[in-house]
């Protein structure tokens, strides 16, 4: 009998490293700058989610790409020792394994990802949230921004999810993408106005109106 499984996740596995604290700004010009602690850590939304789910006591089954490197079989290997299935975590030798590079200063932090052009390159469509800087998409040939909308944040928990949830209502309506990505941007940026992840959701008439107040978008 084939294996069966209370979950299946499918996403991205990458490695994080982890450096820092800087106790000044991020310096280039061959520059070397010393730092506490560097860390290797297993990463990726959905790998994060899978070995959650294994902690929770679940039968959980992984499913995605990484690169047949280094990189690649560290995630394999950190993914079953939190007994996570690997069976259908495919090595490819033909693209890296991507990686996430997390800078900390203070409480802050930066983060280089290579990601979306990649990604783009095995799905439709790749949208992605840059926090105030807005946000970008990528098809596989072009990639697109838009600017950040600009709001006085309360709490942006839950601001990806409405970012998300702005742009699945944009493509379901019929909007082109760069719509979609501005209408998404703003969703994002409006549920930032008050404390929780739903509170300050806006209805469609709200965002259509905030980017028509903004000229980004017609109604």
């Amino acid at each position: 009998m084939p294996p069966t499984f209370d979950l299946l996740v499918i996403g991205d596995a990458n490695p994080d490293v982890i450096v820092g604290p800087l106790d000044s700004p991020l310096a280039f010009g061959q520059r070397e700058q010393l730092i506490d602690s560097g860390a290797l850590t297993l990463g990726g939304s959905a790998a994060i989610t899978a070995c959650g789910a294994a902690r929770l006591g679940l039968r959980v089954a992984f499913a995605g790409r990484v690169g047949d490197d280094g990189a690649g079989h560290y995630m394999r290997d950190r993914l079953a020792a939190h007994g996570v299935d690997v069976g259908a975590l495919h090595l490819d030798k033909s693209l890296p394994t991507p990686l996430t590079v997390i800078v900390t200063r203070g409480a802050d932090r930066a983060i280089v990802a290579a990601a979306a052009e990649l990604l783009a390159h095995r799905v439709p469509l790749v949208a992605v949230k840059n926090g105030a800087d807005g946000a970008l998409c990528h098809d596989g040939r072009t990639l697109l921004t838009t600017a950040g909308v600009r709001v006085t944040p309360v709490d942006a928990v839950g601001a990806g999810d409405s970012f998300n949830a702005g742009f699945l209502a944009a493509r379901l309506a019929g909007r082109p993408i760069a719509e979609a990505l501005d209408l998404a941007a703003a969703c994002g940026a409006l549920s930032t106005r008050a404390a929780g992840g739903t509170t300050a959701q806006p209805t469609w008439d709200e965002a259509l109106t905030h980017l028509t107040a903004n000229g980004d978008t017609p109604s």
